[in-house]
């Protein structure tokens, strides 16, 4: 059905250049690799895929190994995403994973020794139970690891999951939020003390291996979403695909109605995404974009968040203070509601 879905949208396609493929959004290296190299070889028939974009493919621990990674050189992946979340033992068996640490750094030496030079790890912290000592531990031996490019995400207890319930439930204590705060200050400093840089809130990269597909997401371009339950965002224009794997399968009305956003959406969206990065917002390119002056059309906003140190001006660009990074939703809310928002000096 991919195959099916990538010639129905060969108008979106059309005279246009791919600069990064991200094959994930589940786990992808559980499937028979065969079927992800003729997938990219039928990608390559039917369009324009730029010499050196990036290829990317999430993987776990326990569901690779040499042979797959082999031929996922061969189908021109080049870049790797692996899922570890944690590498001690007893949070991974809290986390309900089957592989155990000594299985992580197996599957990095088969990444390394397939000839891949560029692998990420995904990790978590603020889990319940979790300590600054053992977060501290879990980046040391990261970095020993040897990746280029660390997702360090701290755990959102929201929606209906079992953490949830947990906590609601009182078998579990979540983190407290000036943990949370050490452990996020904990992970930036020590990361750029060793030559690491911050690309954006939960991501770091060792120079030259930002992760170009995030990175052109944040800075608002246009992206194509295949398979079921898929997001696209193309001239802006919203769409997305039924979650529904039966539905999708059929072939038949699985996609919804493409949604128009708004110019004043889109430049909201622009902003509260750039403001993401340690880089932040161009003045000069968000003008170019728009055909607006970025600090004339949100110049209330910005004195806001600049008066309780979320925001700085450098030259003509506009950034995210350190604490700024940390406080995003306080960044993002006040974008979108102005006035509105309840926006408060934030504490140290």
């Amino acid at each position: 059905m991919l195959k099916k879905e990538i010639k129905q949208k060969q108008l979106i396609l059309k005279n246009r250049e791919i600069v990064t493929i991200y094959l994930g959004g589940g786990t992808p290296s559980i499937v028979d690799p065969q079927l992800l190299v003729d997938l990219l070889q039928m990608i390559r028939s039917e369009c324009q895929i730029n010499k050196n974009a990036e290829i990317s493919i999430e993987v776990n621990p326990e569901s690779i190994n040499a042979i797959k990674l082999q031929l996922y050189r061969k189908a021109g992946i080049n870049r790797i995403s692996l899922g570890v979340q944690a590498l001690d033992a007893k949070t991974l068996k809290f986390l309900g994973r089957s592989y155990s640490p000594e299985q992580v750094i197996e599957a990095v030496k088969m990444i390394q020794e397939a000839g891949f030079e560029n692998f990420g790890l995904d990790l978590i912290y603020s889990l319940p139970g979790q300590t600054l000592q053992l977060w501290k531990d879990t980046l040391r031996q990261a970095i020993e690891l040897k990746s280029q490019h660390l997702s360090c995400y701290s755990l959102e207890l929201a929606g209906n999951t079992a953490f949830v319930k947990a906590v609601n439930a009182g078998e579990l204590k979540p983190v407290s939020a000036g943990l949370d705060s050490r452990m996020y200050k904990f992970t930036r400093n020590f990361l750029l003390s060793k030559g690491w840089q911050q690309d954006e809130i939960s991501n770091y990269s060792r120079p030259g291996f930002v992760c170009k597909h995030n990175a052109d997401f944040w800075h608002y371009q246009d992206y194509l979403g295949l398979g079921a339950g898929a997001h696209s965002f193309i001239q802006g224009k919203r769409f997305s695909n039924l979650e529904n794997i039966n539905q999708y399968l059929t072939g038949k009305d699985f996609q919804s109605k493409p949604v128009k956003i708004s110019i004043k959406k889109q430049m909201q969206e622009y902003l509260i995404l750039g403001l993401r990065t340690s880089k932040g917002i161009s003045g000069n390119d968000f003008n170019n974009k728009f055909k607006k002056n970025l600090f004339l059309l949100f110049a209330i906003e910005i004195k806001r968040l600049k008066d309780v140190k979320l925001l700085k001006l450098t030259g003509k660009n506009l950034l995210p203070t350190v604490k700024g990074m940390y406080y995003w939703n306080e960044v993002a809310r006040e974008m979108v509601l102005g006035g509105d928002a309840d926006l408060h000096p934030v504490q140290s």
